[in-house]
């Protein structure tokens, strides 16, 4: 998130009202992303949930796009196939080792093909990253404030503390909690 404003109610405010736009793009807001936070009294410790209100288009792009909709490679099928490889050039070499290669060249050999295959796989993994990169920009409108959460919540002794990148959200929020 970038620079934004820091919202502290006062001590005693355990539900929080919203402006009913989202603090994204500003259009109205139909569904919710959650925060969860831990906190404590003298007599007891606690965890609440706190919703902040979103339009559903901006908590696609703030969540993340779906993980049944990103790229196969990316993440970690892409470190899987790479295990995969360097597991068949592991027994390739010793294979090879069995036809009367000396020992030393054996050693020489696996971690060669491990770096050969890495090195082929680097354009592959970096085109399917751009790929999800991509496809994370296109959920943004033209009036979102950024791609990720424009609300930030932190605990600062026992209290939530907001963090709003839009500061008429902040402000709106501030009168709505006084």
């Amino acid at each position: 998130m970038k620079k934004g404003v820091k919202v502290r109610l006062p001590y005693g405010t355990s539900t929080f009202r919203y402006p009913t736009r989202c603090p994204c793009c500003g259009e109205f807001a139909d569904s919710k992303m959650d925060f969860q936070y831990q906190w404590a009294s003298l007599t007891a410790v606690g965890t609440s949930v706190i919703s902040v209100p979103y339009c559903a288009a901006c908590l696609l792009h703030v969540e993340g796009v779906p993980r049944e909709a990103r790229p196969r490679l990316a993440g970690f099928g892409g470190v899987s196939t790479l295990i995969g490889a360097c597991t068949f050039a592991g027994l390739f070499t010793f294979v090879v080792a069995a036809f009367g290669l000396p020992v030393w060249l054996v050693g020489v050999l696996w971690p060669l093909e491990v770096v050969i295959i890495a090195w082929l796989m680097i354009p592959r993994i970096r085109r399917d990253t751009e790929k999800l990169r991509n496809q994370e920009a296109s959920l943004l409108k033209p009036t979102c404030i950024d791609s990720g959460p424009v609300v930030t919540v932190e605990v600062k002794l026992g209290k939530p503390v907001f963090h709003f990148a839009d500061p008429a959200y902040a402000e709106d929020f501030q009168e709505l909690n006084r």
